[in-house]
């Protein structure tokens, strides 16, 4: 698959290049002028005229139009960048005035400081430290220092353009691949500069780079490198502290050597001395020529070592030994031989005591948080605990447990709060380090104490037992009451999970970091939690019939006869809400439906184009038991709701479909019911057996009673809708686990309710496609009762094979289908085994219609080893491949089936697998293997089996849809992927 650059990319590269191009050629031709003017004034002195004053090395100047033009055909002004050319520009001009005075030291100083104090009003920052104002003061002294340093490279036949040359193309390399136009286009404009300046600079030069030139350089890469930003570096903190380090290293140790040296000397920083690397190299005896290639080779090894870190492609260690290594050879090599004769001398007396109070200073700060940390983090456990009880509580309906646990768990946090905020302990946000780890700790407690505030609110207001539905009956009163209340503690978890995301630094210790993932990953799931819940609350009313009468259809499954949503549809009835009163008519058979709509003409449903191309053959708009042949229930539910007034039961909001495990779900809040012609009592323990299995035994020669399913059902309903079913956190976690199971589904008319439904997970949609998705459904042509008996082993092994960046790879998918049919060829009723159609099949064969829905595209498959012969479609996003088959009694069928195609990675490299899941009175036995090829790992696969670096894998029985995911990262580097990884950091 060729790959094809972003047109994001394509345009940036188009202004780099053309600020690149601009620039060079601007100073090409001033500094041929310049040069020109100077052989003029050179001739004019031969003939006698005035002698040439300085022309070759005011010339340096054009030098800041480089950043200029970069900024010009940048995509915005970024504040900081726009002041790095205006102050490049600005140093520049001062260094043409300038560059006639004796001894421009000290105004050079105040121009540099100044040029420095207006990049970091600009928002100009070293590192973060984790102390703001160091931050400040470090950026400021860091400009200045590289800056200054620049400015000492001198006159020396090219290094001043080669080192600005070479630093600007790693600054120019780092923003470009982390897509900071702005940044990079500066940078490319300075490097344009700097390349066309050195043809007229290098030795023997004709022009020199001057001080305008060495302060425009230095002073645009010093306020570059600190807006560039690095990529997210998984290996620990630093990044953005040490890679501008790394990259402006050279000019930084100059400065370091020059300002040492001068100090232990008691010499003047104010004065020009031949004290710089340059010079010191050549002190140690290398010629000038060598002495700037051996500083100009370091410069791009550092340039090329910063770009590695800041794209995370090295880690920051190893950035920073390598660049230790590189500027350390030069630092001996550079002190080998005195370049000052006056011998150093002691730290003076008042150095040394400032010194000292500065270290009495740090340990005074250090020494109170050191004493206080044990017991705030022993307060802000047990505060944690018992919120987490309180939460418990409040889950499980126990309101005076839950606002008992909330109010410790506060008055905990709050003593841990108290403790964190003292005076005493506030020295240590003057620290670097220290400080962030001071401030997390302090905002971790402030929000237990506001969460659980909030908390002891929601649950002194909610009164669990005025929720309880009696008689079929919401209090819908109570709970429109407490919905401000459960919006206000939605909005504190929002707020809550806001606060605790922004503490986002470098320099968190392991245990602060590790309480910090883990309170954001609760805050996360109990946020999205409290989001719904109000959702429900402010929809629940409208639902339930509290601003005017509803009517819902209700439809029972019976999944002895599978359907892809579950089975087929042997009862329906209405259902009417009306001021929180829910109450079900008289369940009616299909037939009565199926009579009804050809009464009416049989007038057509409405349903997505997908649904009406695949299922239409099946006659859905005339036959119900075909209806929920889509394992869509949206789709299916749309279909429903058309032909509702057609067989007279008007237009409804919505459908709600229910097999025997949801009425199982709803015996265990209702308890045992007793049902006209079954002698013992029908339970949550009993139900499905009863329903699905013994009733058909029982009922054998009365076949009036074979859908004896909707008898059952009758009697649960009008026991949920008559009696009790407890408090709304029992119901929740009844009904919830049966409807995430998709033995419950609900689905709504109106678009708010309907993603309130698919928000809840309990909705029976098939989700769009991530990037890759596989289900399997059968459902039962055979007329009979044999998916009782019917158990599926799903396997399925997929080969990622992954693009260069790890943005989309190429899947490869074997499925293996085993279809074991267990169920016996003699001794069950013909309405349990058949054969239904004499002939066409044998009594206890199971005849279905499967289907496997792929995102890939089927390749090959086979039958039971011989051919496999299939009908494709499309339906959700996915490809479908359909067939019928036969099963004999007490057999096995294997299909196989294999699938390619191009897949979707995450950012980041993830790779997810939707498993669907069809409600069959067994569930499936699911494996799922991932693999990837050679030169690939699997970096993470949370709840995967690891069998090797390349391969994991999963197995059990699948209750519910599963998500299986896996995040994929080359195996080792290799130029190949060097480019992408740069782009992905």
């Amino acid at each position: 698959m060729p790959w094809a650059p972003p047109v994001a990319v394509v345009a940036a590269s188009n202004r780099w290049l053309l600020g690149f191009s601009i620039a060079t050629l601007l100073v090409v031709v001033g500094a041929a002028a310049a040069r020109r003017g100077t052989r003029a004034a050179r001739e004019r002195a031969g003939r006698g005229g005035p002698a040439p004053r300085g022309w070759r090395r005011r010339s340096g100047a054009l030098v800041a139009i480089g950043p200029a033009i970069g900024l010009i055909v940048a995509p915005d002004f970024e504040a900081v960048m726009l002041v790095a050319a205006l102050g490049a520009v600005a140093l520049a001009v001062f260094g043409l005035v300038s560059e006639r005075q004796e001894s421009p030291q000290r105004p050079t100083l105040v121009a540099v400081s100044i040029a420095a104090a207006a990049a970091v009003a600009a928002g100009a920052r070293f590192g973060p430290t984790g102390v703001v104002a160091i931050d400040v003061l470090a950026a400021w002294a860091f400009i200045v220092l590289v800056t200054e340093a620049a400015n000492g490279l001198g006159n020396s036949d090219g290094l001043a353009c080669a080192i600005g040359l070479a630093a600007a193309f790693g600054l120019f390399a780092w923003a470009a691949f982390g897509s900071e136009d702005t940044v990079a286009s500066v940078a490319a404009g300075l490097g344009g500069a700097c390349f066309a300046f050195l043809a007229f600079n290098s030795r023997p030069a004709s022009l020199f780079i001057g001080r305008s030139g060495r302060l425009a350089i230095g002073y645009t890469l010093a306020v570059g490198a600190l807006a560039a930003r690095p990529a997210a570096d998984p290996s620990g903190p630093g990044g953005q502290l040490i890679v501008p380090v790394i990259l402006l290293g050279l000019l930084l140790l100059d400065a370091v050597m020059v300002v040492v040296g001068r100090l232990r000397r008691r010499r003047s920083l104010m004065t020009s001395r031949s004290d710089h690397l340059v010079h010191r190299l050549i002190a140690s005896g290398w010629s000038r020529a060598e002495a700037s290639a051996v500083l100009v080779v370091a410069q791009v090894v550092l340039s090329v070592v910063a770009v590695l870190v800041g794209r995370s492609v090295l880690p920051v260690w190893l950035g920073t030994a390598v660049a230790g290594v590189c500027l350390g050879v030069l630092a001996v090599a550079s002190s080998r031989e005195r370049v000052d004769r006056r011998d150093p001398i002691r730290l003076p007396g008042g150095v040394r005591l400032g010194l000292l109070l500065v270290c009495l200073a740090i340990a005074a700060a250090v020494l109170p948080v050191a004493l206080v940390a044990p017991d705030a983090a022993d307060l802000m456990n047990r505060g944690r605990e018992a919120a987490t009880r309180g939460l418990s509580a409040a889950r499980d309906g126990d309101a005076i447990l839950a606002s008992g646990s909330f109010r410790r768990a506060a008055l905990t946090f709050e003593r841990a709060g108290d403790k964190l905020d003292s005076p005493l302990t506030s020295g240590g946000l003057a620290v670097p380090g220290l400080a962030s780890n001071m401030r997390a700790a302090r905002e971790l407690a402030h929000i237990g104490t506001d969460l659980a505030r909030a908390g002891e609110e929601v649950t002194t207001a909610v009164k669990p037992e005025a929720l309880e539905i009696i008689g079929g009956r919401v209090p819908l009163d109570e709970v429109r009451r407490i919905t401000p209340k459960l919006e206000a503690g939605s909005q504190a978890l929002s707020q809550a999970l806001v606060r605790i995301r922004a503490v986002d630094d470098p320099y968190l210790i392991g245990p602060v970091r590790d309480a910090i993932d883990k309170v954001t990953r609760q805050l996360a799931h109990a946020d999205a939690e409290a989001r719904r819940g109000v959702a429900a609350a402010k929809l629940g009313p409208a639902i339930l019939g509290g601003e005017g009468t509803r009517h819902y259809l209700l439809v029972v499954q019976n999944n002895a006869e599978s359907r892809a949503t579950g089975g087929f549809v042997g009862s329906y009835g209405l259902m009417t809400a009306q001021d929180g009163k829910v109450s079900v008519g008289e369940l009616q058979r299909t037939a009565v439906w199926n009579n009804a709509l050809v009464s009416a003409g049989q007038p057509p449903g409405n349903a997505p184009p997908d649904y009406h191309a695949r299922y239409d053959q099946f006659g859905p708009s005339r036959t119900l038991q075909n209806v929920n042949l889509s394992p869509d229930f949206p789709s299916v539910a749309q279909m429903l709701m058309s032909l509702s007034p057609g067989v007279g039961l008007g237009s409804v909001d919505g459908v709600m479909a229910v097999d025997p495990f949801g009425l199982a779900a709803l015996l265990e809040l209702t308890g045992p019911v007793d049902v006209a012609g079954w002698p013992t009592q029908i339970d949550s323990s009993n139900a499905v057996d009863v329903t699905l299995n013994e009733a058909y035994k029982f009922f054998e020669r009365t076949p009036e009673r074979a859908e004896f399913l909707g008898d059952v059902a009758q009697v649960v309903v009008d026991e949920a809708t008559s009696g009790g079913l407890g408090r709304p956190a029992q119901v929740a976690r009844v009904l919830g686990g049966a409807a995430h199971e998709g033995h419950l589904i609900l689905s709504f008319a109106r678009p708010a309710e309907q993603q309130l439904a698919v928000e809840l997970g309990v909705a029976g949609r098939v989700a769009p496609v991530r990037s890759d998705a596989l289900a399997v459904t059968t459902s039962n042509s055979g007329a009979n009762k044999i998916d009782y008996y019917l158990q599926r082993n799903v396997n399925y092994r997929v080969q990622l094979d992954p693009a260069a960046g790890g943005r989309r790879a190429f899947a490869s998918g074997r499925l293996t289908l085993q279809l074991d049919n267990e169920a016996p060829d003699q001794g069950l009723p013909q309405i349990v085994i058949g054969p239904y159609i004499p002939g066409l099949y044998q009594a206890g064969e199971n005849r279905a219609y499967l289907s496997v829905y792929s995102s890939l595209a089927l390749q090959a498959g086979t039958l039971d080893g011989g051919p496999l012969s299939v009908t494709p479609g499309r339906e959700r996003g996915r490809n479908v491949y359909s067939f019928v088959t036969n099963i004999p009694a007490r057999s096995t069928q294997m299909l196989s089936a294999d699938f390619s195609g191009p897949v979707r990675l995450e950012r980041g490299g993830w790779y997810d697998l939707d498993v669907g899941r069809q409600p069959t009175v067994r569930p499936d036995r699911l494996g799922v293997s991932v693999e990837v090829p050679e030169g690939w790992r699997i970096a993470e696969a949370p709840g995967l089996h690891r069998e090797s670096p390349r391969r994991v894998s999963v197995a059990g029985t699948q209750v519910e849809p599963r998500r299986v995911r896996v995040r994929v990262e080359p195996a080792a580097s290799s130029p190949l992927d060097l480019w992408d990884r740069l782009q992905d950091g």
